[in-house]
């Protein structure tokens, strides 16, 4: 059984991963939000929420792989 610890590693280096990976597609992203709120187009917003949008993805596809 793996250790909570370690899982939570692994899911900080997926998040950190997806977020190096979103603020690459940021540049291509906030053109076509730039009717929306200074706050929601700026890239920090931007990484953190798609960083935060994958994380939950990968929870939900943990628990999907590891229900009973």
């Amino acid at each position: 059984m793996v250790g909570r610890g370690s899982v939570l590693g692994v899911f900080a280096v997926l998040g950190f991963v997806a977020g190096i990976a979103f603020g690459f597609a940021i540049p291509y992203v906030v053109p076509a939000l730039a009717y929306l709120p200074k706050i929601v187009t700026a890239q920090w917003f931007l990484a953190g929420l798609m960083g935060a949008l994958f994380a939950v993805v990968i929870v939900l596809a943990y628990i999907a792989v590891h229900h009973n």
